[in-house]
């Protein structure tokens, strides 16, 4: 059954009944062309015009030529009473943008979560010495979780013990603003508690179901984001 929802941010203080966790132009040569019209000549002769075939091939030209500017004066001719008209332009040479804009949201998100993941690896690595005058834990911790940490850890440390384990986590963000977000959680601490160094002895036996969690993360004047509440509101759904 799930539990009633609870304000305390370290799990083991729940156990044991306690509630707050990609053409070229042809050669000259010999041969030679006959013009296709011949004239009688006084001897009774047929006058041959003897016409060098480059001197043919360049009057062809001079014609292609001709024709050529006929043509490009009266496309333009067309184009300034608007019938046809072909623009072109060079190419470009500025490449298309290929970053995008960064997306501001995400960047926060990803931001608020990696403060939610640096405040549990503070508490397990102060946990090892139940240390809780430990400066680390006001780096992601702050208001009244802050406060339940070192109670706890005191408490511990009283009795000579310490906290050991893992914490898994795999938080969502619900919500934010600039300056305060809302996360959802499941931990699973069932491998982490208290234990006497001692007496060798776990005083919280590891095992359980991981908890549902709802948490409140607020922005410090320093620009850090850092835990302020968390609710446990029973197990996690499977």
């Amino acid at each position: 059954m799930a539990s009633s929802p609870t304000n305390n941010p370290l799990p083991f203080a729940c156990r044991n009944g306690q509630n707050p966790s990609g053409c070229r132009n042809a050669p000259f040569n010999a041969h030679m062309h006959i013009a296709g019209n011949t004239r009688r000549g006084r001897a009774g002769r047929h006058r041959i015009k003897l016409v060098r075939t480059s001197d043919r091939w360049r009057q062809c030209v001079m014609v292609l030529v001709g024709l050529l500017a006929t043509l490009i004066l009266a496309a333009c001719g067309s184009s300034k009473e608007g019938t046809a008209t072909l623009v072109t332009s060079a190419p470009s040479t500025t490449a298309p943008s290929t970053t995008a804009a960064p997306d501001k949201a995400a960047e926060l998100e990803k931001a608020i979560l990696s403060a939610y993941r640096a405040f549990w690896t503070d508490v397990v690595a102060v946990g090892r010495t139940a240390d809780w005058q430990s400066q680390r834990l006001a780096e992601h911790a702050t208001g009244a979780t802050l406060k339940q940490i070192r109670e706890q850890f005191k408490a511990a440390k009283d009795r000579g013990w310490i906290a050991k384990g893992t914490v898994r986590v795999s938080p969502s963000v619900v919500s934010h603003s600039a300056t305060r977000a809302e996360v959802r959680d499941c931990v699973d601490a069932t491998q982490f508690g208290r234990f006497d160094p001692k007496a060798r002895r776990w005083i919280d036996q590891p095992g359980g179901l991981p908890d549902a969690e709802r948490v409140v993360l607020v922005l410090d004047p320093q620009g850090g984001w850092k835990v302020a509440e968390t609710v446990v509101t029973g197990e996690c759904e499977r």
